[in-house]
C-alpha cells in the first residue's frame, strides 16, 4: 500500500518544532540555510528527518509522523502529494491574541490538527494532535511549560478550551 506525503510539509513542521523546542543543532541550521537559498532535494530532506528523529521529544505526535514516513520510505511505499492546510477556526481572546486551529490533510498519518497563538506580532505553533480538543490540550500544556511564571488563567489555550466547552 502506497502512502501519499508532502515532504516539504513534514520538513517544514519539523523545522517549526525544532525552533519551538530550541533544538539548535547543525542539521537544523543546515536545512534552514538550504531553504533560504533553494529547495533542498528529496534526499536532503529525508536525511534531515532521519537526523532529527532522536532530537525530538519522545512523546510527540510529530515523532510518530516522522517514524511512519521513514518506515514507508524504507519500504518504498511513498508517493509524493501535496498536503493541504485549512483553517478550522479562529478564537479571538478578550485579553488580546488569536488562537487558530488548522487541519493538515493529505499527510503520512491521518489528518491532524495544529494549534497556533498569534500575539499580533508572530503566529507560533504550540500543539499538534489528531483532534481539535487534543490539539488544544497539547498546546495548553506546552504554553504552561514555557510560560510557567504567568497566571494559568492567562493561558490562551485554556481560555479557548473554555470557549469551546461553553
Amino acid at each position: 500500500m502506497k502512502i501519499e506525503v508532502d515532504l516539504d510539509e513534514i520538513t517544514g513542521l519539523i523545522l517549526e518544532f525544532a525552533a519551538f523546542y530550541h533544538i539548535d543543532s547543525k542539521i537544523v541550521k543546515d536545512m534552514n540555510s538550504a531553504y533560504d537559498v533553494r529547495n533542498p532535494s528529496e534526499q536532503e530532506k529525508i536525511q534531515f528527518l532521519r537526523a532529527m528523529l532522536p532530537l525530538l521529544p519522545v512523546n510527540s505526535y510529530l515523532v510518530d509522523l516522522v517514524k511512519k514516513y521513514l518506515a514507508a520510505v524504507d519500504a518504498g511505499e511513498v508517493e509524493y502529494a501535496n498536503s493541504k492546510i485549512e483553517k478550522v477556526d479562529d478564537y479571538l481572546l478578550e485579553g488580546g491574541g488569536l488562537v487558530t486551529v488548522y487541519r493538515v490533510k493529505g499527510t503520512v498519518l491521518n489528518d491532524f490538527y495544529v494549534a497556533t497563538f498569534d500575539d499580533g506580532d508572530d503566529e507560533v505553533v504550540w500543539g499538534a494532535s489528531d483532534t481539535v480538543e487534543d490539539t488544544l490540550r497539547v498546546a495548553e500544556r506546552e504554553w504552561d511549560r514555557f510560560n510557567h511564571d504567568e497566571d494559568p488563567d492567562e493561558n490562551p489555550f485554556t481560555l479557548t478550551l473554555k470557549l469551546i466547552q461553553s
